[in-house]
């Protein structure tokens, strides 16, 4: 927020386009946000833009978490192969667990939290 001579202040956000740091600024008695490129939103702007790239990195580390259990289901395939069980049974338990993060993940994603679930927007007017 403003100090009241229209100076920006640190706002310990980071911009969720580029990551940089962010400034708040009081206009019109609600708050805005501006990284050093130049990237700025308003309340309810941050607010949506934080929640997309939530959502996005939540979705990759879904990804992930799907990919390394098929890395490891197929390596725990080839060590089984070369006739090393044990090797197999440490990769298939590493399996089980990324199949296990992912559908804690996948839950989250899919149940469609939203961080504002009474719908206003993220309108900086109301009560926080």
């Amino acid at each position: 927020m403003a100090d009241g001579s229209g100076r920006e202040r640190p706002a310990a956000l980071t911009c969720p386009t580029c990551g940089g740091a962010v400034a708040e600024r009081t206009k019109g008695g609600l708050p805005g946000f501006a990284c050093r490129l130049g990237h700025r939103f308003a309340a309810a702007e941050m607010d949506e833009a934080q929640f997309r790239e939530t959502r996005r990195v939540l979705e990759t580390a879904l990804r992930m978490f799907k990919e390394r259990a098929e890395l490891a289901r197929r390596l725990a395939a080839a060590q089984r192969q070369r006739g090393r069980p044990v090797s197999a049974e440490h990769r298939e338990a590493a399996t089980r667990e990324m199949e296990d993060a992912a559908e804690v993940l996948r839950r989250l994603v899919e149940r469609g939290w939203r961080p504002d679930p009474g719908g206003s927007g993220g309108d900086a007017s109301g009560p926080a």
